[in-house]
């Protein structure tokens, strides 16, 4: 299972995210980037800010992350 979290680095998130992984889905996390947590090596890390303009936004998997408008 893919699965994405929008943050990630906190301490309840943070653990979602290794237990994710110990469960063998494919993790990615899509936040700012300003947090250095050891994470497993496995974990796609996608930096980007929810308020950016639309055109600006990440791309995952052919699909924009958020919707326009």
């Amino acid at each position: 299972m893919k699965v994405l979290f929008i943050g990630g680095t906190g301490e309840i998130s943070t653990a979602c995210v290794w237990r994710s992984v110990e469960a063998g889905h494919d993790v990615a996390m899509f936040n700012r980037g300003r947090r250095a947590e050891e994470l497993p090596g496995q974990v796609r890390r996608i930096v980007g800010e929810m308020a950016d303009d639309p055109g600006n936004r990440p791309d995952l998997g052919g699909r924009h992350l958020f919707a326009h408008g």
